[in-house]
């Protein structure tokens, strides 16, 4: 995260890459340090979860990147293409003490505005949108749940969006001017529950670009 800003607690929010902070013992500053225009570089997987392994506070670590893990998968979800380093913070009461993630923000699902149809990080060296399985490798590998966990967050995931579809469906027939942007919200919604959520889906095989 670039830039520190006060939030509403009177804590500070950092983003997790392109921050300089002081732990005890002397100087740690982040080895990967992201500039404000170096925010769509990186991985999920390294520039996120395995980041945020160093400021956690360790007895909350596990809670805390499932939390982000989720996070992660929402996104591709949603297909909010813009969930980029700045879009993942920390909060902290000082400096010198371990920190927690941030509660969440600035998620839209940005494929209905933006024609750009891809994630903006890298996840399994790529910015495919993923299928469900790769995301359970992820989980598995980044965090310490188990197997069985990841595959009922991802269940969780796919219910909770379910649900909320729902509620679009009636806040678009109660607002008709909203009918265009909400049904294309609920097109991408079930996209991206039908491939990121449904473990039963295989992995897309990625296609060499030869035009290089």
């Amino acid at each position: 995260m670039g830039d520190s800003v006060p939030s509403t607690r009177g804590r500070s929010v950092s983003r997790l890459n392109g921050y300089k902070t002081q732990k005890q013992g002397g100087a740690a500053p982040f080895r990967e340090f992201r500039k404000t225009d170096q925010k769509y570089s990186g991985s999920y997987e390294t520039s996120v979860l395995k980041r945020f392994a160093d400021f956690a506070v360790l007895e909350e670590f596990s809670v805390d990147v499932e939390k982000l893990f989720t996070l992660i998968v929402l996104n591709c979800a949603l297909r909010n293409e813009d969930a980029r380093l700045k879009n993942f913070g920390i909060v902290y009461d000082k400096v010198q003490e371990q920190a927690r993630l941030a509660p969440i923000y600035d998620v839209v699902t940005t494929t209905v505005y933006m024609a750009k149809d891809n994630m903006a990080l890298t996840l399994n060296g790529t910015t495919r949108w993923p299928a469900a399985q790769a995301l359970q490798r992820v989980g598995e590998r980044r965090t310490q749940s188990t197997p069985s966990r990841i595959t009922m967050l991802l269940e969780q995931i796919a219910e909770a969006l379910s649900d909320t579809a729902e509620e679009l469906r009636k806040y678009v027939t109660e607002h008709p001017e909203f009918k265009d942007v909400g049904e294309r919200m609920l097109q991408e919604w079930e996209t991206g529950r039908d491939l990121s959520l449904k473990v039963g889906n295989p992995t897309p095989v990625a296609v060499p670009d030869l035009r290089h």
